[in-house]
C-alpha cells in the first residue's frame, strides 16, 4: 500500500456512481495515481463550474485501494462531514499519508506583515479534524508549535492551518515535500 497515494485519493476524490472519481487540476498527479494503481481507464479532461481545467480518473469501487480506504474510515466528501484520516496508521504511514494529502492542499507564499516586511506563510487546507491530526503529528515528530485551525472564509467545512515562523516552515516543508515526496509540492 502506497500511503502517499492513499493520502492524495483521500483528499482529491469522491464517489460517483460505480467509481471513485479522482480529480485534480494537475494532470501529472492523476497520471501518477493511474500508474500506481495500474488503472486501465484513461485520464480525461473536464472543466470546473468556474471554468478551470481539471483532470479526472475513474477507479472501480472494488479496486483494492478503494476497499482499503473504506475499511479504514473513508466516507467520501459529504457537505457537512468532518472527515478524519485513516484508522490504524503507524507514524511512518501517517507521515506518508500527509505527504500525499497535502501535496495539493497547501500553499506557500509571502504575506505582508504590519512592519511592511514580507514573511513566508505556509497554509494547509482540510477539515478541522485532519488539520488537528497534522499539527499534532508535526509537533510530535518535528517539535513545531501546535496550531489551531482557522476559519476559511469560503467554506464552513474547510479550515486553514497557518505556519508563519520561517524556521518552522523550513523544517515542515522539508519533512513533507523535500526530496522524499513522490508527489511534487507546488
Amino acid at each position: 500500500m502506497n500511503y502517499q497515494t492513499v493520502g492524495f485519493l483521500w483528499g482529491s476524490s469522491r464517489f460517483s456512481g460505480d467509481y471513485l472519481l479522482a480529480q485534480c487540476q494537475r494532470k501529472e498527479m492523476i497520471e501518477r495515481v493511474k500508474n500506481d494503481l495500474q488503472i486501465p481507464n484513461k485520464v480525461f479532461r473536464s472543466e470546473t463550474p468556474q471554468g478551470k481545467e481539471t483532470w479526472r480518473l475513474k477507479i472501480a469501487r472494488n479496486h483494492p485501494y478503494v476497499l482499503w480506504m473504506l475499511d479504514h474510515g473513508y466516507v467520501g466528501r459529504n457537505e457537512d462531514a468532518q472527515r478524519d484520516i485513516p484508522t490504524g496508521l503507524n507514524v511512518e504511514e501517517r507521515a506518508e499519508f500527509f505527504r500525499g494529502y497535502f501535496s495539493v492542499h497547501h500553499s506557500l507564499d509571502l504575506s505582508k506583515r504590519s512592519s511592511g516586511l514580507y514573511k513566508p506563510r505556509l497554509r494547509f487546507y482540510a477539515s478541522e479534524t485532519i488539520l488537528l491530526r497534522l499539527t499534532s503529528h508535526l509537533n510530535e515528530e518535528l517539535g513545531t508549535g501546535v496550531k489551531k485551525p482557522q476559519r476559511h472564509q469560503a467554506s464552513e467545512i474547510c479550515k486553514i492551518l497557518y505556519y508563519q515562523s520561517p524556521e518552522e516552515i523550513e523544517i515542515i516543508y522539508d519533512y513533507l515535500f523535500g526530496g522524499q515526496s513522490k508527489f511534487e509540492a507546488n
